[in-house]
């Protein structure tokens, strides 16, 4: 039963909508990378890390994520986006996530089981000024339905993608996100968060290397803002094969991925060190097309 109300409890204020303690890293390629994905971005998972990044795709792209956070019964979060380039200085994505929990209560003639959804429609747009700066802006609708009430809401996310070639094959990334900018939820406004990272595109991307830091407002009543820090790598250790490690504010997280042809599949988990709780798992499958 804690696990089953853990579980109603994360789905209910993680991820883009409140201002809890726990994050879920959307994606297995970010999360294997410890969360530090803001300046990388160049994959279907762009739509919720950085809208910038849409540019740096070059293909269309539909992705699909599916995560049962530590394990929980009855608690399950997916996430599906879809890229679409538009000539070479444009680009939109379409994404969409969703987060569902059951929380049974009661035996025989007196149980009852309420049930939680949360959604975000994210529909992305970015463009390309220059050689080596692209910028994103993202358009959010957030939907809650419970047992008891539903409600919604719009936020807004904005995103800055910088690219410097250090030389042939090597690439300096620093990327700035602006999320739930001037959002509500059901009448009801969230703080903004701040994300920025670096990362060292190398050897032609066959070694990747990034840092994350963003703010986080306080939780339990507490105003102020605290930093987050995230760390990862992802090396090809040979054709269509990555393997991914990263640090996730002090959680361990790690992943792989196959890419064959137009399909790429992906493997991620992570422990959170300060709950007794199992490790998380996630599949996520991507075709360009």
């Amino acid at each position: 039963m804690k696990k089953v109300v853990f579980g109603l409890m994360l789905v209910m204020f993680t991820g883009s909508v409140n201002a809890a303690p726990i994050d879920l890293q959307i994606g297995c390629r970010p999360q294997g990378m410890g969360g530090a994905y803001v300046a990388v971005a160049d994959d279907a998972n762009a739509g919720y890390w950085n809208p910038a990044g849409f540019i740096e795709i070059g293909s269309k792209q539909l992705g699909f994520m599916y995560l049962k956070p530590m394990d929980v019964d009855g608690v399950a979060i997916s996430y599906s986006s879809l890229s679409l380039p538009l000539g070479s200085d444009w680009a939109v994505g379409v994404s969409y996530l969703d987060k569902r929990a059951g929380l049974e209560e009661g035996r025989g003639a007196r149980y009852k089981e309420n049930k939680i959804s949360e959604s975000t429609f994210i529909l992305s747009g970015a463009h390309r000024f220059t050689r080596v700066l692209s910028a994103g802006i993202s358009v959010k609708r957030f939907g809650l339905d419970v047992s008891m009430n539903s409600g919604g809401g719009f936020g807004y996310d904005m995103g800055l993608l910088y690219n410097y070639p250090i030389k042939e094959g090597n690439n300096l990334a620093i990327g700035l996100a602006l999320k739930n900018f001037s959002a509500n939820f059901d009448d009801e406004s969230f703080p903004a968060t701040v994300r920025l990272g670096v990362a060292g595109k190398l050897y032609n991307e066959k070694l990747i290397i990034a840092a994350d830091v963003n703010t986080k407002k306080g939780v339990n009543e507490k105003k102020d803002y605290s930093v987050q820090h995230h760390a990862g790598c992802e090396v090809e250790v040979m054709q269509g094969i990555r393997l991914r490690l990263g640090e996730d504010r002090g959680n361990l997280s790690a992943g792989m991925g196959f890419a064959m042809r137009n399909w790429q599949l992906d493997y991620s988990f992570n422990k959170l060190a300060d709950y007794d709780l199992d490790h998380s798992h996630r599949a996520s499958v991507l075709m360009r097309f």
